[in-house]
């Protein structure tokens, strides 16, 4: 349901095909790598490298990164579980 997130001029002129988000992943477990991609827009990708690790999240160089990457690497913690109040009250498409 991607293509409600488009412009409705958008909608109008894309093939359907075209507004479909496709995810690929691929599992080695403990290794994940997803690929998000719109084939509308060729230049768009997201990729996502996870690590699983039987440990709470505190292990500071999963992905064996080099000192400089170090730096720039931001992490994020999600809880997959739980949503805030705000994020209850918000609709999937708006």
């Amino acid at each position: 349901h991607i293509d409600r997130r488009f412009p409705a001029w958008l909608r109008m002129v894309a093939p359907k095909s075209g507004t479909m988000l496709i995810e690929e992943s691929y599992n080695c477990f403990p290794n994940t790598l997803t690929t998000l991609t719109l084939p509308l827009f060729s230049k768009f990708k997201i990729t996502v490298q996870s690590t699983h690790k039987n440990d709470n999240g505190k292990s500071e160089n999963v992905h064996g990164l080099s000192p400089e990457a170090l730096k720039k690497r931001e992490v994020i913690f999600l809880n997959i579980a739980e949503r805030s109040e705000e994020e209850k009250k918000k609709k999937m498409y708006d």
